[in-house]
């Protein structure tokens, strides 16, 4: 099959990519362009899985009021790491803090996640907060909410906080990671934290799968001059979560413009938008339902970068062609900078997207030889 694959890609692809491999995405055809990222510039490199930073099954390197570990109240390991304060002052603050002896490089990282469970909620506080800093001092810091009583699955994109001191910290030299109530009342009151994690770029879950996004995770590819065509297609495997904002592709740093989506701004219709007024909507159901929890094969089709390109705009999905919705081209396009995988300024793709194809415009009829031959390895996996 992969043989027939290959046949029906056309030189001028940029590339064509499957998972394949640990913590590597594998370039099955490289077109003549061919740049994209990682250390073999044919190749995106895919983040490494989880990184557990502390079980929380000991004390050691934990600084707190009273600690101890709960062997039994778990959420993972052999025990949780309990911080008791049974006689505070009001409006004062109590940390538990995990300082390691050297640092830690976050810079390829996203995520922070650990579980927290106390038996106040947080609004009984002044105030809850996750904080990092780095060797020089520079922090940033997030404000938790939270139950009484129920264990609380925390997860904070590491590049941006709540608020941070004026130099941001710098994620390559992170030395303490610290968990700060600030008290209201004069009521004891305990804390647990357990598993505590950071996470990588998209990650492969397995080859049946493809890239896991989390709606807040990206592949960031360049800004290599081919990938910034005028006239192209965009295809992919998707199997999306519904959510507003849902972007397969971005074009340009800080701005939302370029960008496909397969859920436009507040709407679940998909999207192209090339310019402020310069946009088109598709059916989210007609011919083809896609938030249906199952792969599906889409291309999405530029034809130039002029004002009104936008008319010429589309979408095949599954060998169809998806009905226009509502189209505006009452102003020109933007430029694009760079090229992203799963963001546009802020607005990110949520669920699994595999194989990418960047090429230049592709017919109805060559996106569906496309899907025909490779549906045999999605479509009996719903």
């Amino acid at each position: 099959m992969l043989e027939y694959i290959k046949k029906l890609i056309t030189p001028d692809m940029i590339s064509f990519w499957v998972p394949g491999g640990k913590n590597r995405a594998m370039d099955l055809i490289r077109g003549n362009h061919g740049k994209v990222i990682g250390a073999d510039r044919n190749v995106p490199t895919i983040a490494p899985p989880i990184d557990q930073i502390s079980a929380c099954d000991a004390v050691t390197d934990w600084e707190g009021t009273d600690l101890s570990i709960d062997e039994a109240d778990k959420k993972e390991g052999s025990g949780s790491l309990k911080d008791t304060v049974a006689s505070p002052v009001v409006d004062t603050d109590y940390s538990t803090t995990y300082d390691l002896t050297g640092i830690w490089d976050w810079s390829a990282k996203k995520h922070i996640l650990f579980w927290l469970k106390c038996d106040r909620a947080s609004t009984a506080f002044t105030s809850v907060r996750l904080l990092i800093a780095d060797t020089l001092g520079s922090w940033r810091l997030w404000y938790l909410t939270f139950s009484a009583g129920e264990w609380t699955a925390v997860k904070k994109l590491l590049l941006t906080g709540d608020t941070q001191s004026a130099t941001p910290p710098n994620l390559a030299l992170i030395n303490f990671i610290q968990i700060k109530f600030t008290t209201a009342d004069e009521v004891a009151f305990y804390k647990k934290i357990d598993d505590v994690r950071v996470t990588g770029y998209p990650s492969l879950i397995n080859t049946a799968v493809g890239w896991e996004f989390g709606g807040d995770d990206y592949i960031d590819c360049g800004n290599d001059k081919s990938l910034l065509r005028d006239a192209f297609s965009y295809s992919t495997w998707i199997k999306p979560i519904p959510k507003f904002d849902n972007v397969l592709v971005g074009f340009k740093s800080g701005s939302t413009h370029p960008s496909i989506a397969i859920s436009g701004i507040n709407d679940y219709k998909a999207l192209v938008w090339l310019g402020l007024s310069n946009y088109k909507y598709f059916c989210e159901d007609n011919p083809v339902r896609y938030f249906d929890g199952k792969w599906h094969f889409v291309t999405f089709v530029i034809t130039g970068n002029e004002q009104a390109d936008i008319n010429d705009s589309k979408m095949f999905i599954d060998g169809q062609t998806q009905l226009a919705y509502s189209t505006l081209a009452t102003s020109g396009t933007s430029s694009k900078t760079e090229f992203m995988i799963g963001e546009s300024s802020g607005r990110y793709y949520k669920g699994y997207q595999c194989m990418p194809i960047l090429s230049d415009v592709l017919s109805l009829e060559q996106h569906t030889n496309i899907w025909l031959a490779t549906k045999g390895m999605f479509a009996p996996r719903g």
